[in-house]
């Protein structure tokens, strides 16, 4: 009887298959392969702006959270200030109200500045938004020249307070990177100013 079993024959590898070393799968040019790492290159060379400008975004936001209750502290402060009938006691007064309002402001009083002024507006005809030219008073009562003991450069009603507030604190993300021969980046430390004057309402007039 004739003989018809079957020869098996091996098939040849597939040209993929032969391309990675005999091994099925993806030929080494595969465009998608060539695509993620593409991607991870660009990623890398994004992610520093992308985290400075996210640092940026939190410095300056704590920046403009500090500046508002620096700005409370010191209306409060002048308010104060101009509300108090003694003149004598119209600095600490001020410097009390400015310190409660800081502290419940989140400010540290060790990086608070308070310089408080008396400007006189009464007898010198100045600009009340330029306290630069106005003439300073005395923090005591204000006594006519007419006066058994006159001080006429003490502070009376009509005269003002000014009260300027500087706080400084450190960057919490003080990052810098370079751009050729360009530095870009946030500085160290940051420095906020305000300034307030108000009348003087409640300052006793001597006679």
């Amino acid at each position: 009887m004739r003989d018809r079993s079957i020869r098996r024959r091996s098939r040849p590898a597939c040209p993929d298959a032969q391309a990675n070393g005999g091994h099925a799968g993806r030929p080494a040019g595969d465009p998608r392969r060539r695509g993620r790492g593409q991607s991870l290159v660009e990623f890398a060379l994004i992610i520093p702006f992308f985290f400075v400008i996210f640092a940026a975004i939190v410095s300056f936001g704590l920046a403009l959270f500090w500046n508002i209750g620096l700005i409370n502290a010191a209306r409060e402060g002048a308010r104060g200030g101009a509300m108090t009938a003694t003149t004598a006691n119209i600095p600490s007064v001020i410097q009390s109200r400015v310190n409660a309002a800081a502290t419940q402001g989140g400010l540290a009083l060790a990086n608070l500045t308070t310089t408080i002024t008396c400007v006189t507006l009464v007898t010198v005809a100045v600009n009340p938004t330029d306290p630069t030219t106005a003439t300073p008073c005395l923090w005591s009562q204000h006594r006519p020249s007419t006066s058994t003991s006159p001080n006429t450069g003490g502070a009376q009603q009509g005269d003002a307070v000014n009260v300027r507030l500087t706080y400084s604190f450190p960057n919490p993300f003080p990052l810098s990177m370079k751009l050729g021969t360009t530095v870009v980046g946030l500085p160290t430390n940051f420095t906020l100013s305000t300034t307030v004057q108000m009348v003087l309402d409640s300052a006793t007039n001597g006679s």
